[in-house]
């Protein structure tokens, strides 16, 4: 009863949000919602001692938004800008880690520095989620705007490396730079692989199914729900980011578009399918 209670109390903040949004449409969405989320925290007892396990917040939350995310995203901007987004979302992620990690442990000296990267790391990504909400009022040049979205869906892995590698340094009192650059390398490229793949199949299986006349709303919407959790699930099993992942799979259904649309126009309607028409899902 009390998982309930907290459900439907996050559907209320999240309808009491956007309705605040609709009214001071110049404050970004994402920070109504975190007042909206600190005042629920004060007011509602059930969240006072509430946590939730990262683990099933990345699954349940963070991979379908990291999907669709990659889904909506311009491949030929992405391809022109690719050497530019990688330099963001790995160069600038290590040169921000370093600055605020080495700031925190001088600041907070009885924090050990590599802690004080664990935090960094931690703070430094952003998702395309977050700044496509930050910067929604926010008159910026198309194109910086689309490198900042694309910076944001592969920075993931740089975050989450780091952050492995200062718990081992932590734990251990040991660093391998030679350990670090193979696992950041093979969680990167890894997810990015194992996405496309995935991605691939899961097109080549909803093809078939349009194909042979078995697409009822029933099979191919229920694809299209579960297609970001399997991605993510498989790639946390083989140990590369989940998140990128799920991000190359929305890539590859976005690229593939043209052959999801090959079914009626119901389950069109219906179906969770690449294109303008998600972004308001």
């Amino acid at each position: 009863m009390e998982i309930v209670i907290l459900v439907l109390v996050l559907v209320i903040a999240v309808l009491v949000s956007n309705i605040i949004a609709s009214k001071f449409t110049q404050v970004p969405l994402a920070f109504i919602e975190i007042a909206v989320g600190l005042l629920v925290a004060f007011i509602v007892p059930y969240y006072r001692h509430y946590t939730m396990n990262p683990d099933l917040f990345m699954l349940v939350v963070l991979a379908p938004l990291m999907f669709y995310e990659g889904l909506n995203t311009n491949m030929r901007v992405l391809r022109r800008s690719f050497s530019t987004t990688l330099s963001l979302a790995v160069g600038l992620a290590l040169v921000t880690v370093s600055i605020v990690g080495v700031t925190a442990h001088l600041t907070l000296t009885e924090l050990a520095l590599p802690l004080a990267f664990a935090l960094a790391a931690i703070i430094t990504p952003t998702d395309a989620v977050a700044v496509s909400s930050v910067t929604a009022n926010i008159a910026m040049p198309e194109e910086a705007m689309q490198t900042l979205k694309n910076e944001s869906l592969f920075n993931d892995a740089s975050g989450i490396v780091i952050f492995d590698l200062a718990l081992q340094d932590f734990t251990t009192g040991k660093f391998s730079f030679t350990f670090g650059f193979f696992d950041f390398t093979y969680v990167f490229l890894g997810g990015l692989l194992l996405g496309m793949i995935l991605g691939s199949l899961l097109v080549s299986l909803r093809t078939f199914l349009i194909s042979h006349r078995m697409d009822n709303s029933s099979v191919i919407v229920t694809l299209g729900i579960l297609t970001p959790f399997f991605v993510y699930f498989v790639a946390e099993l083989a140990h590369v980011s989940g998140i990128l992942a799920v991000v190359a799979a929305g890539l590859v259904h976005g690229v593939q578009e043209g052959r999801l649309r090959l079914t009626s126009t119901k389950i069109q309607e219906l179906a969770i399918l690449p294109g303008k028409s998600s972004q308001t899902i």
